[in-house]
């Protein structure tokens, strides 16, 4: 095994130890909250999070670009294990369990807004232009896997052991994820400083490029709609509907088990799918959510949610693993971080939007906050090809060859890369 493929499976087991370590923390506050407060206190503690992220989101992308990739993952693991340390001592010393927790949620939304563009500048450094895809489908294998496991891990320690103890123990692993990226080959992840103007500079480039790049532009703004749709669809309003219909939590952990082996067959067969159009599948498989929605809006038939939730597990990943290969191949390097949190930007609106309207609707019927959910996928997804489309049509003799198009095949990769590197 070369060096460089040593130091790609040693980053794709950080990040899967940091996916772990998320997943747990993330399952543990929301049982805490579900246990100790209400259904709408655990809707308004995740909308805190997504509009912390949002309101953060630029500046994180700003300083993705600007340091070196391995040592700001460090330091992020570091705050994240700092944050777990809070949260054990806050419910130790029996502080007002309502508001600890919203406070941490704003510090948990502005770190998630530095690590998903910093985690974007990692994956490209480490993975080349060819099989992009198939290498980040690896890498999201080992995510998935280290995500499905994470729940049952998180319920079995919080049972087993005290609230405090299960804090410390994710600490722990948060600091060894961030360690193991670390030792990752200074090369592979090395990223000089800039000073003032040099940040400036990027900056502007990165303006001038949402100006000329509308597929990013457009692929985001959608992403935002589908995203927010689904993922309060599916979580929240879904979990509502079926609990409500067949009155049995350990039916729908098994609902999510099922959901979560469909990330890993989607994981596995993206390494031999070979679509060469990443942005236009990255705008299609998120739309083809709207299937798994519809059956669940549509049945009360318990074989068909699993069916559903087997078939959303692998279109989810699907929709992941293209959205990132678009992004890093679509984007230049050096302002890779601060492009690509306008999609973090924009998706976390999305999330913080739906999230608040089912808060505000909360009392209402989940099955129908459900249909409106697909009415949005569909729509913007549709939107989406037929406004790329026409755009092509008019633009086609005149677009930059260095700049990428839903409508066409992933050829301009290696030439995008050198008119900016």
């Amino acid at each position: 095994m070369t060096n460089h493929a040593h130091n790609f499976y040693r980053t794709a087991i950080g990040l899967a130890l940091n996916a772990f370590a998320s997943r747990s923390i993330s399952t543990g506050v929301l049982l805490v909250l579900l246990i100790e407060t209400s259904f709408s206190q655990a809707v308004l503690n995740t909308a805190l999070i997504a509009i912390i992220t949002l309101c953060v989101a630029p500046l994180g992308g700003l300083l993705s670009d600007r340091f070196n990739a391995r040592l700001c993952f460090l330091g992020i693991s570091i705050c994240d294990a700092l944050i777990c340390v809070a949260y054990a001592l806050c419910l130790g010393n029996q502080t007002p369990l309502t508001t600890v927790l919203h406070i941490l949620a704003v510090a948990t939304g502005a770190l998630g807004a530095f690590a998903s563009p910093n985690q974007q500048v990692v994956l490209a450094h480490i993975t080349d232009s060819a099989g992009r895809a198939q290498k980040i489908a690896r890498t999201r294998l080992l995510i998935n896997i280290a995500r499905a496991i994470a729940p049952g891990c998180a319920s079995l320690i919080l049972t087993a052991l005290s609230t405090q103890f299960f804090f410390y123990i994710f600490s722990a692993l948060y600091c060894c994820s961030g360690i193991l990226v670390c030792l990752v080959s200074h090369n592979e992840l090395q990223r000089p400083t800039q000073n003032a103007k040099e940040n400036k500079s990027t900056f502007r480039a990165s303006i001038a490029y949402l100006r000329y790049a509308t597929w990013f532009v457009i692929l985001a703004i959608t992403s935002a709609v589908q995203a927010g749709a689904w993922l309060a669809g599916f979580r929240l309003a879904t979990a509502d509907y079926f609990l409500s219909a067949f009155h049995s939590p350990q039916l729908w952990g098994y609902i999510l088990s099922t959901f979560n082996v469909g990330l890993l067959l989607g994981s596995v067969l993206a390494q031999y799918l070979k679509l060469k159009n990443d942005i236009f599948w990255a705008l299609v498989f998120p739309g083809l959510l709207a299937l798994p929605l519809t059956l669940f809006y549509g049945t009360h038939a318990l074989p068909l949610f699993f069916i559903s939730a087997f078939l959303a597990g692998i279109l989810f990943d699907f929709t992941i693993i293209y959205g990132q290969s678009a992004i890093i191949d679509g984007i230049p390097r050096p302002i890779l971080g601060t492009v690509s949190s306008f999609s973090s930007c924009c998706e976390q609106a999305g999330i913080a939007s739906a999230y608040l309207a089912l808060f505000i609707f909360s009392e209402h019927s989940s099955h129908t906050f459900i249909l409106s959910c697909i009415v949005c996928t569909v729509t913007a997804t549709i939107c989406a090809l037929i406004i790329t489309r026409i755009q092509f049509t008019r633009k086609a003799k005149t677009h930059a060859a260095h700049i990428p198009h839903p409508w066409v095949a992933r050829s301009w990769a290696q030439t995008y890369s050198n008119t900016y590197d």
